[in-house]
């Protein structure tokens, strides 16, 4: 997936963004989780502020201050505001995600309805990270619903 919001002076034309269990707000991604009980204890200890977590996609540990001005570089929400238009949003996440926390997804929602733009989220119950049911249940609504909104 392209960002175009990240890339200053891009000039692209948006499309449709279908995001199954991706990352928005990188720096709320512990402060997010609401583990289900049946969670592992690893899965319980894992956190996003390590040094093999998804900082270093931003060159360290999320909770140092030499990735904290790119936390928010890196967060879709902070170009909500100034942006001059936006895709439509198809969003799927499960409640089970130990990775992503579902929250978040909430979240990135709201801020977008905040600026006037519609995302279409849908929260699985038991579903967990990268769950191979997003291919067989999503695929073919979320396709639906792109071909109902826009065509082709």
């Amino acid at each position: 997936m392209t960002t175009p919001w990240a890339t200053p002076g891009c000039r692209v034309r948006l499309r449709p963004s279908v995001d199954w269990y991706g990352p928005v707000d990188l720096a709320t991604m512990d402060s997010n989780r609401r583990p289900p009980s049946r969670w592992l204890p690893e899965q319980l200890a894992a956190s996003h502020t390590g040094e093999l977590s998804e900082g270093t996609w931003l060159g360290g540990a999320l909770n140092t201050p030499a990735v904290s001005t790119k936390l928010s570089q890196a967060n879709l929400i902070s170009y909500l505001a100034t942006a001059k238009t936006l895709p439509f949003f198809i969003i799927a996440q499960g409640d089970d995600d130990c990775q992503v926390p579902w929250a978040s997804r909430k979240n990135s929602t709201d801020a977008l309805a905040k600026v006037g733009n519609t995302a279409n989220l849908n929260i699985i119950p038991g579903y967990s990270h990268g769950d191979s049911r997003f291919e067989t249940t999503q695929s073919a609504p979320d396709l639906t619903l792109l071909v109902a909104l826009f065509g082709r």
